[in-house]
């Protein structure tokens, strides 16, 4: 089972689409795409760059993480670096579209239905308030290895009542 997590926008979001080896971006196309982004323009998958293709976003699950003893100090670096980083393309999908859309799931089958599935839960969060600990991902599970169908609508950061 991989956790998969998809943006959709109207408009283009340049500059991650060719990220170095290892390192978090937007694949172009990802094919299946998700049946809940059908009205959005632009659909990428939300993934690790690898040599010559793309991981899944299994990387953005931190059950694992839910409680800070549980981390060790390199398990805390790479995860905070990588959510660093989709922070920086969230931020970049609101700048291209007003209001761009993430689906995550979990795929488990070879013929990936699990994409074109209704979501079963919605929720409306900022780029600052997808970080690690919070299990956003993984946040409406009934099962702790489960990533149910979820849209998440991207809402602008408010500092001091200016959007960020």
């Amino acid at each position: 089972m991989c956790l998969m997590v998809y943006l959709g926008t109207d408009a283009p979001v340049e500059g991650f689409s060719n990220p170095e080896i290892g390192v978090f971006g937007l694949e172009p196309e990802p094919v299946p795409h998700p049946a809940a982004l059908a009205a959005k323009r632009y659909v990428y998958g939300v993934r690790e760059r690898g040599e010559g293709m793309w991981f899944c976003s299994c990387d953005l699950e931190d059950t694992t993480h839910t409680q800070p003893g549980d981390w060790d100090d390199e398990d805390r670096s790479v995860t905070e670096e990588i959510y660093a980083r989709l922070t920086v393309l969230l931020r970049a999908a609101l700048a291209a579209d007003p209001a761009p859309l993430l689906f995550s799931c979990e795929l488990w089958s070879e013929t990936g239905e699990e994409v074109h599935a209704e979501p079963l839960h919605t929720a409306t969060l900022s780029p600052s308030e997808i970080t690690p600990g919070r299990g956003v991902f993984n946040g409406f599970a009934t099962e702790p290895d489960w990533n149910p169908p979820t849209v998440i609508r991207l809402k602008p950061c408010h500092r001091e009542g200016r959007p960020t």
